[in-house]
């Protein structure tokens, strides 16, 4: 039994996600949850841009969420046609990958097959991961888009593969153009050459592969916004809105104050993360 369980560990544990899932949705559907995005919300602008798209009419420069979350939907509601309930399934389906790479990861990074299995069966019981599954919020999909960027750059250093470090640069890019936080975070991996034992694995090609991959995409979006918006953004205008929002609109207009602010508020962000409570966001949900 032992044997067969581990065998068919990865598609046991993404049914049993997927099942969860589903018994999920149908519970809180039966509870009056679920129902369709109000006006005010980021999901129905979303959801509405994603419509657009199938019928060919592009979003203006007033737009400012994710463009691959955005494509994302746009891709469920052509599958769906347009259904919201198909499209939570086709959703949830997508992200019960997530504890199955959550085992594959800890498989790469040797830490035993019994301490991944652990992994991935917590995930099972973390709720607010599955709920956000169901709900059009781009977290538990990026979640996914930047857990294949780790897995793939293991897998990259362990075949000495360029090709699958541009698989790396690639996924990189998606992460970045889902939320552009990701732009501090993904092309850190560049420092890994600086130490000699990962640069004796890894050949200089896979570097130039690794950083086309990853920065070409970007580019492309960013020069696009820049000819049609006339901002030279992932998402126009989206720094100087979140910035705006956070920091205040006279606080971003004098580099000293904004750079002195955002120092200032790393402590805070620091704590608000390690905190259980959950954060204020819309006054409009």
């Amino acid at each position: 039994m032992k044997k067969l369980f581990n065998r068919h560990f990865e598609i046991t544990i993404y049914f049993v996600y997927l099942f969860c899932g589903l018994f999920v949705l149908y519970q809180g559907r039966s509870c009056g949850l679920f129902a369709p995005p109000q006006v005010g919300m980021d999901q129905l602008s979303m959801l509405e841009c994603a419509s657009n798209l199938c019928r060919g009419q592009f979003p203006d420069s007033a737009y400012r969420y994710s463009y691959a979350y955005t494509l994302f939907l746009a891709f469920l509601h052509m599958l769906s046609g347009g259904s919201l309930l198909w499209m939570r399934i086709l959703q949830l389906a997508v992200c019960s990958l997530i504890p199955v790479f959550i085992y594959r990861t800890a498989r790469l990074l040797k830490v035993g097959k019994t301490a991944g299995q652990i992994g991935a069966i917590c995930y099972l019981f973390y709720g607010p991961a599955m709920l956000i599954s169901l709900d059009f919020l781009r977290a538990a999909p990026l979640a996914l888009l930047f857990l294949l960027f780790v897995y793939f750059l293991l897998l990259a250093w362990r075949l000495r593969s360029d090709r699958h470090f541009i698989y790396v640069g690639g996924l990189g890019a998606f992460c970045i153009l889902g939320r552009e936080n990701f732009a501090a975070v993904v092309p850190a991996v560049l420092l890994l050459w600086l130490f000699p034992a990962f640069r004796k694995r890894v050949k200089w090609s896979a570097v130039v592969g690794y950083v086309l991959a990853l920065f070409l995409p970007v580019l492309g979006v960013m020069l696009l916004n820049y000819i049609w918006f006339d901002s030279f953004q992932p998402v126009p205008g989206n720094a100087g809105n979140v910035l705006g929002f956070y920091h205040g609109k006279d606080t971003i207009e004098h580099f000293g104050t904004l750079t002195l602010t955002l120092i200032q508020s790393v402590p805070v962000q620091f704590c608000n993360f390690l905190s259980s409570y959950e954060l204020e966001n819309s006054g409009n949900l």
